[in-house]
């Protein structure tokens, strides 16, 4: 995982490597869960190396993010 970020709190986007191998790029939108998931925790994710579920909507081809959390499986 690689996060874009100017700061803990201002995460634009990520690149997300998928359970196949392949990476997306996905552009942080308003998180519907941002108290349970805050976009500063992808930074321990990226350290960790520990799955994240991203739910997004493409927008004029664009990915974008408006759900993150912790992948149990």
């Amino acid at each position: 995982m690689q996060v874009d970020s100017t700061g803990l709190g201002a995460v634009s986007g990520f690149s997300l490597r998928m359970t196949d191998g392949t990476t997306i790029h996905l552009d942080m939108g308003t998180l519907e869960n941002a108290t349970e998931f805050s976009p500063s925790h992808l930074a321990e994710h990226q350290v960790t190396g520990v799955p994240v579920r991203a739910a997004y909507r493409v927008v004029d081809d664009v990915p974008i993010v408006y759900r993150l959390e912790d992948a149990s499986d």
